[in-house]
């Protein structure tokens, strides 16, 4: 067997192929299982009363949370979802 650059290459990318694979897997894993442990229904209902009981500084509250979190890069699905109650 002739040690070539592509076969040495191809060796390389396949072993990192596979890291990437089960990295992925264990990354997926550890959030299901965060997904099933953690009561984010409660939570979110938690932080919608709260939010609701601020009165009058519910709206700026929310509008600094929503400013945050298009900073920070986080998905905000959630947030543009409980825009439409809290008007309510």
């Amino acid at each position: 067997m002739k040690l070539t650059y592509q076969w040495l290459l191809a060796v390389l990318w396949k072993g990192a192929r596979k890291k990437r694979v089960w990295a992925g897997l264990t990354i997926i894993s550890l959030l299901l299982v965060c997904i099933s442990q953690v009561p984010f229904i409660d939570l979110i209902a938690q932080a919608h009363s709260w939010l609701a009981d601020q009165g009058i500084w519910a709206l700026p509250i929310f509008i600094a949370i929503y400013v945050m979190a298009a900073i920070l890069g986080l998905p905000n699905i959630v947030l543009v979802l409980a825009a439409g109650t809290l008007l309510v």
